[in-house]
């Protein structure tokens, strides 16, 4: 398990919006000193690649004025895979950054910097937030039990800091382990990931919790372990705005996800997404931002955590 918290991100105050993306680089090859982040040639290759990811990124007119910092959260095999987050001032599409590193690498013999890319492993795209990308009405967004109408289920999403009158959070009325915050998708997605920040504004969050999900809105199946018996709880936040993202090691298809609070500060109230692809098949092993419609609701983001599970 890997966890990773970006601090540089609530230094650049709440209009910063994280784009995570993978780049592989096929011209090395992975060691086990890969593994352990402590290691010279760990911390060598992650300020290597950070430089020349940002040497690229600079080079483009639009990004390159919003860049406000990259941070490296992973180094992965298959060649060896480099996980990083692009942390932006303001919101642009994963898109523009994969065509921004794309056009520099074909520019240069497939390099940046001293690494040989592999185009279809930068920043894909098939992974995204799928409340803020697919525009999920607040009737989808569902819960066990509202705290009162300004805190109900759908102002539970991920980011959401309030508009005065109703509250930028789900907090349930009831205080116990039956709890849940639910979203229907509207189709059949591969969710890889579980986003979740806690209240804002206020000291409240969940600090663990269970993922259920289902494919028809009737039989929910709890998320457990490798060995598929024991349920499996996730860590969840320690704060009010900090975005802590599990990846699951086992992505799973569902029309309908729930987060189930098992631990909590204050009260259950938290903010989440389901990160994943809208078409059911064999998940990437990217995340991103994608290109989202956030009007109807004010959003924020701090620090992020990325835990691997």
């Amino acid at each position: 398990m890997t966890t990773t918290t970006l601090s540089p991100i609530e230094r650049c105050g709440e209009s910063c919006f994280p784009v995570l993306g993978s780049v592989k680089a096929t011209n090395l090859e992975f060691t086990n000193a890969f593994l352990d982040p402590e290691s010279e040639e760990y911390k060598a290759l992650e300020d290597d690649v950070r430089r020349a990811l940002i040497a690229t990124i600079s080079e483009d007119p639009t990004i390159g004025s919003n860049l406000f910092d990259i941070q490296i959260t992973d180094i992965r095999e298959g060649s060896v895979i480099v996980d990083y987050i692009v942390v932006v001032e303001s919101y642009v599409r994963p898109g523009q950054i994969k065509k921004c590193i794309n056009d520099v690498a074909q520019a240069n013999d497939s390099f940046i910097g001293a690494y040989r890319i592999q185009e279809t492993a930068t920043i894909s795209t098939g992974d995204d937030y799928l409340i803020l990308s697919r525009g999920i009405p607040s009737s989808k967004l569902t819960s066990s039990s509202n705290y009162d109408t300004t805190m109900a289920a759908f102002r539970g999403r991920l980011f959401n800091v309030g508009d005065g009158e109703n509250f930028g959070h789900w907090s349930a009325s009831s205080l116990n382990t039956d709890q849940y915050i639910q979203v229907d998708l509207g189709t059949n997605c591969t969710v890889t990931a579980i986003a979740t920040q806690g209240r804002h504004g206020s000291d409240e969050w969940v600090t663990s919790y269970r993922v259920e999900y289902s494919l028809d809105l009737v039989t929910f199946i709890t998320y457990s372990d490798l060995d598929g018996d024991v349920p499996k709880s996730f860590l969840g936040n320690t704060d009010r705005d900090t975005v802590v993202v599990n990846k699951l090691v086992r992505p799973f298809v569902a029309s309908a996800v729930r987060v189930n609070p098992r631990t909590w500060s204050g009260r259950i109230s938290m903010r989440f997404d389901v990160i994943g692809s809208s078409t059911a098949q064999a998940p990437s092993s990217t995340l991103t931002y994608s290109e989202s419609s956030l009007g109807e609701f004010q959003t924020t983001s701090s620090n992020v955590t990325i835990t691997s599970k």
